[in-house]
């Protein structure tokens, strides 16, 4: 694998096959799977596994197309468990761990093939640090200036447009002519600025796979024949029709579930029918943060049984324990990311996965902002990000089942004593006990001590108050 980074299309199925020959005399070699998924310009939205077990867990990257850091570290999460599979291997006795790297593979294609316009295959590391450490900072500026107006400017071409002002759907390569036309109509048709296809979130569609859930709350705006623009650095973006980010659905169309949505959908709903799903990963790319909490049950979910109680001390416990290895700087590794623990509304395709199915967490990868290369502008920061969350994989899935017993027992332990606790109480009571315990969590287990002998010391620690 290289050491500079930003790949695009062809170098990730490049470095895929290099990775997959590379784990073909491991106990558990990564293998492609052939689920026929593509998208509506016949793309494959490439499939990976590793392990025999019979329980899932799901590693997704790239539901945004500039997400690209996304993409990246589930690649190199891949490499590093195809080099040390050792590490690894009573998880992939236990367990099968699907790779789904790239969602949104024409939205990955769009953005870098406009980023190849100013960063080519063969550019140095150092020049490339520095080209994006300019756009991220012209993004914090496009966002320092739109906090200080009180008039949202919707024409204005933004400071990180600029840089690509000259990059259109032309870049795209002729190889993906698909794409190419698809994205020409988008331009001729709605008024997308120049510059914004470097952020070119969604499908070439012009739908954002994340925003396409029936629950989006802009619908009914967007149906009402209203204009919404987007807020800050993208303020001179519509998302009310398609085009590069956060449009759920094309209007002319009526709602419908993009191919890569259903197919997703489809493959965790699955494995969640049939008791085998586990946990969910879903990696996006700027903030440094965790997103765990399920949302607010909505009507038509309220006959799955779910017990939104149990489920957000679930997930917040194994939160936690992701957490607890995840660090900003090498420089102080006391900074960690942030756990998000408000209660929300299901406004988003992972807010829903979130809600359905066991353990799921969206983790932003980079505080840097500045999508897609804003991430790129500091190499230390980088290599702290792969290594911080690789780490963090291998302990919050080591302690997965631990987990689930721990914030078990804190459910029926609020149960039990607090019954008088509305929904938000009984959780936020849930989240402050975790809290509370949770370092004695880490000291009971660098002790060696079993699990049966840390779930009694818990009880022990509640009962006493």
């Amino acid at each position: 694998m290289k050491d500079t980074v930003i790949y695009d299309y062809d170098e990730f199925e490049k470095v895929m096959k290099e990775i997959i020959k590379k784990s073909i005399s491991n106990t558990y070699p990564i293998i492609e799977i052939d689920n026929n998924w593509r998208t509506e310009c016949n793309l494959p939205i490439k499939h990976y596994s590793i392990g025999i077990g019979m329980n899932h867990i799901v590693f997704l990257a790239a539901f945004h197309g500039a997400e690209i850091i996304s993409t990246e570290f589930l690649i190199y999460v891949m490499n590093y468990i195809a080099e040390n599979e050792k590490e690894f291997l009573e998880v992939l006795k236990d367990y099968t761990l699907d790779f789904i790297p790239m969602v949104n593979p024409e939205g990955y294609i769009i953005t870098t093939s406009t980023i190849r316009t100013l960063i080519p295959r063969n550019m140095s590391a150092t020049d490339i640090e520095k080209i994006c450490n300019k756009y991220r900072l012209l993004y914090k500026e496009d966002d320092e200036e739109a906090i200080k107006s009180e008039i949202t400017d919707n024409i204005k071409l933004k400071h990180y447009q600029s840089m690509f002002k000259h990059a259109t759907y032309h870049d795209i390569p002729d190889k993906y002519k698909k794409i190419k036309k698809k994205i020409k109509k988008l331009y001729q048709r709605y008024k997308i600025p120049h510059g914004a296809i470097v952020a070119w979130c969604a499908n070439a569609n012009g739908v954002d796979l994340n925003a396409n859930t029936k629950y989006n709350r802009n619908l009914t705006r967007i149906e009402q024949g209203e204009e919404i623009y987007m807020s800050l650095r993208y303020s001179n973006i519509r998302f009310s029709e398609p085009g590069p980010i956060n449009c759920p659905y094309d209007k002319d169309k009526g709602f419908l579930q993009e191919k890569e949505t259903i197919f997703i959908s489809e493959f965790l709903e699955k494995l969640y029918n049939s008791n085998k799903l586990s946990a969910i990963f879903n990696y996006h790319s700027a903030g440094g943060l965790i997103d765990q909490r399920p949302s607010e049950l909505e009507d038509d979910l309220k006959d799955r049984n779910i017990n939104l109680k149990h489920k957000s001390l679930n997930n917040y416990m194994f939160a936690k324990f992701y957490q607890s290895a995840t660090y900003k700087n090498l420089n102080n590794k006391d900074e960690k990311y942030v756990i998000l623990k408000d209660s929300s509304i299901i406004r988003t395709l992972n807010g829903l996965y979130r809600v359905l199915y066991p353990l799921d967490m969206l983790v932003e990868l980079s505080e840097l902002g500045g999508n897609p290369i804003g991430p790129y502008s500091n190499t230390e920061n980088y290599k702290t990000i792969m290594k911080s969350n690789l780490e963090a994989i291998k302990k919050s899935i080591s302690y997965l089942k631990l987990s689930n017993k721990i914030s078990d027992t804190i459910y029926y332990y609020i149960k039990e004593n607090n019954i008088l606790l509305n929904g938000d109480e009984f959780i936020n009571k849930g989240y402050e006990l975790i809290d509370e315990i949770y370092e004695r969590i880490e000291e009971y287990i660098q002790r060696g001590e079993c699990e049966e002998r840390i779930i009694s010391n818990i009880k022990k620690i509640l009962s006493n108050g």
